[in-house]
Order: C-alpha cells, then sequence, then structure tokens
C-alpha cells in the first residue's frame, strides 16, 4: 500500500522556462521528503512542459498535469487543494526557489502547534538575474499577524503552507478575486480560530521581475485588494464602511495619504471600532495590546495633522483632544509629526 505523504506541494506553471529548473529541483533537493510535488502546466507556450517531463522521469514524486490552454494559476492552485493527498498544502511559484530547510523547519512548527492554520516565512528578494537584493522579514507574532490583515499582506504568498482543514472550513481561493486572491483567503481565515505565523528566517527567494503577476496586474489588484480589505473590515465591525477611507488601512505605514475632507472623522471612526473590537475578541499580551494601541494612535495623529489643509481650527482642536486622551503624546512627541 503506498503512504500518503504529509505534504502536497502545488506549483502552477506558465511559460517559465527560464526559471523552472531552479524551482523543481529546489523542491526535489529539500532536506525533508516526505511530500508530493503537483506540477500544472497551465498551457504553456516555450518548453516548460518538455522541462516537467524530463524531471517525471527522475523522480516519482512528482505528479504532473497538462492543459491545452491558459486557464490561470488560481484555477490549478484549487485543483491541487482538492487532489492533494497531503494534511499539509506548500505553496510554490515556478519562479522562486525554496532554501533547502524550508519544508523541514516549517513543518516542524506546525507540528508542534496544532493550532496555526497557515505559516509562512521571511524571503530574500532577488532580480530575474538571481542576484540578491534585500531581505524581506515579516512579523512573526501571531496576534499582530491577524491585527495586520487589516492593513498590510502579512505572509508572502509563495511562502505559506496551510493545513487542508483551513480550506474546508473557509473554502479554496476565490477565482473573482485575482490577483488579489491571497489577501481574500487570509482575511477568511483571520475570523477562524486559526492562527497565523511566521518564522523569521528567510526560506525562499523570491524573484521579482517584469514578467511577474503582481507587476502586470498592479492596477487590478490595487482596486480589488481595497474592496478585499473593505469587506474584511465590514465583517469585523458589523457595518458599512466607505470605500474612500480605505486608502488610510491600504496604506497604513505611509505619512502621504490623502483622503477627501469629508472621510477624514469616518475614518478615525471606522480605525477606533476596530481596535475596540480586536482588543476585546482575542486575549492578547499587555505588549501587543499596546502595540496595537501605538499604531491607531499615530495613524490618529496623522489624521488630524491632514486636517490642517482644510480646516486648522478644527485641526487645532482634534490635536488639543488627541493629547488629552492620549497624555504620552506630549508636545516634545508631536514635533516629529507635525515637522
Amino acid at each position: 500500500m503506498m503512504k500518503i505523504p504529509l505534504v502536497s506541494v502545488v506549483m502552477p506553471v506558465y511559460n517559465s522556462e527560464r526559471y523552472l529548473r531552479e524551482a523543481i529541483e529546489s523542491i526535489l533537493n529539500q532536506t525533508f521528503k516526505d511530500f508530493e510535488f503537483l506540477i500544472f502546466d497551465d498551457g504553456s507556450t516555450d518548453r516548460s512542459k518538455e522541462i516537467i517531463k524530463e524531471y517525471v522521469a527522475k523522480d516519482n514524486r512528482i505528479i504532473p498535469f497538462y492543459s491545452d490552454i491558459n486557464c490561470g494559476y488560481v484555477v490549478h492552485l484549487n485543483k491541487g487543494i482538492e487532489l492533494a493527498k497531503g494534511e499539509f498544502i506548500a505553496r510554490m511559484d515556478s519562479d522562486d526557489i525554496s532554501l533547502p530547510t524550508r519544508l523541514e523547519k516549517q513543518i516542524s512548527r506546525l507540528k508542534e502547534d496544532v493550532s496555526i492554520g497557515i505559516m509562512g516565512s521571511s524571503t530574500i528578494i532577488i532580480d530575474k538575474y538571481g542576484k540578491k537584493n534585500r531581505t524581506d522579514y515579516r512579523e512573526t507574532n501571531p496576534d499582530l499577524l491577524r491585527w495586520y490583515t487589516f492593513f498590510y499582506n502579512p505572509f508572502s504568498h509563495p511562502t505559506v503552507i496551510i493545513r487542508k482543514v483551513v480550506f474546508a472550513e473557509v473554502g479554496f481561493y476565490d477565482e473573482d478575486k485575482i490577483p488579489s486572491e491571497d489577501r481574500d483567503l487570509w482575511a477568511r481565515v483571520a475570523l477562524t480560530q486559526f492562527k497565523f505565523c511566521n518564522l523569521k528566517d528567510p526560506l525562499l527567494l523570491y524573484r521579482m521581475h517584469g514578467d511577474s503577476i503582481s507587476d502586470r496586474k498592479k492596477e487590478d489588484q490595487n482596486a480589488i485588494s481595497s474592496e478585499v480589505l473593505r469587506n474584511h473590515i465590514q465583517k469585523t465591525i458589523g457595518e458599512s464602511v466607505p470605500l474612500q477611507v480605505i486608502p488610510i488601512f491600504k496604506n497604513f505605514h505611509l505619512t502621504n495619504v490623502e483622503i477627501p475632507f469629508s472621510a477624514h472623522r469616518c475614518a478615525i471612526r471606522v480605525l477606533k471600532k476596530l481596535e475596540k473590537k480586536f482588543l476585546r475578541t482575542y486575549s492578547l499580551s499587555p505588549e501587543i495590546k499596546a502595540r496595537v494601541n501605538q499604531m491607531v494612535a499615530e495613524r490618529e495623529l496623522h489624521l488630524h495633522i491632514k486636517l490642517q489643509k482644510h480646516k486648522f481650527i478644527l485641526s487645532c482642536y482634534y490635536l488639543l483632544t488627541f493629547i488629552i486622551n492620549r497624555p504620552k503624546y506630549t508636545f516634545k512627541v508631536l514635533k516629529k509629526y507635525v515637522l
């Protein structure tokens, strides 16, 4: 009787002959060996299919699927999830490189804590030639990662390993949310009991190049991710949120984001409701509560200062109220935001 693998690695491929060998070999050379490797060729017109067949002949862990037409990578992700035999489903992109201990380290952590539903890692950013540019370190605290779903993408998508039971609870990737299908999935999982986690170690070389989906579909991604975020916030606080305030949440780390004057008060109200709901729902350590409170306070402060362009007196009133309600933000502290 054939042993059922613990992990199913799912990798869609489309016209990736330039990088495909490195991607495939990075999985086959993992120190963790108990996996099946589902490779979906999405109607490639280059030599991708021939390269896949070459490796199929060498390693029986590879299970290939070939499409005559280009269906889109999310179709194959969902098919891979449906066909996967493993308890854990690992994402892989055909232009990235998994470091040798990636699966070993992630699976070890997932076995330690059965409450973790999605496990990612930090990444090393490389260019189309494989030259290392920088390291993208990801937040590791599960509570902060859940909080971050209201503002940032908490995961680098190609690094994640997801328990198959997570999909049974929240459903598969939504093909209508491409190319923000990952943000939509994280938002749905964030409302369940499953925890998020990232390993601090970079476990994948993430390739940035002009042919990547994130580069080709930036406008679509921006529009759909805004709607995904809006729905996530609305479900959390239980009320409608105007689309015009969403840029404040999507660009939480930026201080130069502009929103209509009429949306300032609404943005602050939604932000405070989100904070209140989050702090009440989850049992958080004092340190995490302080981090959340600081993030909200600083964004509220930026919004008050932005009002000076429109209503100087109103801005001063809000700033004074802010100082009274949050005594630690003295005028000395405020100077770095105002100047």
